[in-house]
């Protein structure tokens, strides 16, 4: 769920090209062959084009800590914005940057900030070229109930609608990212299938329907369960990254999905209950801000929905051919 808003919006991928597989190719994303966009990233020497960059606020912003998040003198940021310095910000206000801002190193202009936790851990055991995996939407069998997931910023602080009145916007979105990684999974050689209990309100964690009871049937087999989420806004939240199942045996695709996403420790929240059961959690990032408004707007949906779920499958790629 997150924050920057780019006036070039395009994240830089490399797609899989296969024969004989449909994949999606720089054109499929908006570019044409051979144009790719780049994005300016403190602590990166080798990427010099500059980005006319814009901050959409967030829950708890402050002029103050905006600039400290880019490091820009307050004075220039509140010329360039026509602002006195006790203005008071306003949820999803976009905050022009001075020339050459940076984004911070652990900002990510699709999906906001990452997890700033200490990780400690890394994944070093190789999998097997067609390791199952086993793609699961977070919350899907939660709804009404403790655990429902995240409403988002957009219902919660602001009024909107939610996307679909029988759930949270949370389950709403890992429903959609979900089967966008499946389809590009699929159409690029993994072995990898989806579940869903379609039963919205199952109150026992136990019963053999819910996500939890699956996914640690898939793991016990061998497989590799993967969650997806959406993480809560503002203070409440911690960013992108990888949840890995709590295990001495953390393997190469884990290591590839904290590499893309941002690493969790071990023992997250002193362990969740799905990593205790082997299952992965993938916190695409927090529901608001940039993220959220690019996922709602109908004319930036369907390609930001793209954008990640290429993300998440190219990790998955990476990890499994890292032999």
């Amino acid at each position: 769920m997150i924050r920057i808003i780019s006036f070039l919006t395009l994240l830089i991928f490399s797609p899989l090209t296969q024969s004989g597989a449909e994949v999606y190719s720089q054109s499929s994303f908006g570019y044409k062959p051979g144009e790719w966009t780049a994005f300016k990233f403190r602590k990166n020497k080798s990427i010099n084009r500059e980005v006319d960059i814009s901050y959409r606020v967030v829950s708890g912003d402050t002029i103050s800590s905006i600039c400290r998040l880019f490091d820009v003198n307050q004075r220039d940021l509140l010329e360039l914005n026509g602002l006195s310095v006790d203005h008071i910000l306003q949820i999803n206000q976009i905050i022009k940057l001075p020339p050459g801002s940076f984004y911070p190193s652990y900002f990510d202009p699709l999906t906001g900030a990452r997890v700033q936790l200490s990780g400690g851990w890394v994944g070093t055991q190789k999998v097997k070229s067609d390791l199952p995996i086993l793609l699961l939407a977070g919350h899907a069998d939660s709804q009404g109930i403790p655990g429902s997931g995240t409403a988002g910023a957009a219902v919660d602080l602001l009024g909107a609608r939610p996307m679909d009145k029988s759930m949270r916007d949370e389950l709403y979105w890992n429903i959609k990212i979900r089967d966008a990684i499946l389809k590009l999974g699929l159409q690029n050689g993994l072995n990898v299938r989806s579940y869903d209990p379609v039963q919205r309100t199952i109150v026992d964690e136990n019963d053999l329907r819910t996500n939890w009871s699956v996914g640690s049937i898939h793991a016990q087999n061998g497989g590799y369960p993967l969650e997806i989420h959406f993480d809560a806004y503002g203070k409440y939240g911690f960013g992108s990254g990888l949840i890995p199942a709590i295990s001495t045996k953390l393997n190469t695709v884990d290591e590839s999905l904290a590499r893309k996403f941002g690493r969790y420790p071990i023992n997250f929240r002193d362990g969740l209950g799905a990593p205790r059961r082997n299952i992965r959690i993938l916190e695409i990032g927090k529901l608001e801000g940039e993220l959220e408004n690019k996922l709602r707007n109908p004319e930036s949906r369907e390609q930001t929905i793209n954008q990640i779920a290429w993300r998440v499958t190219k990790a998955l790629i990476d990890g499994i051919e890292s032999r």
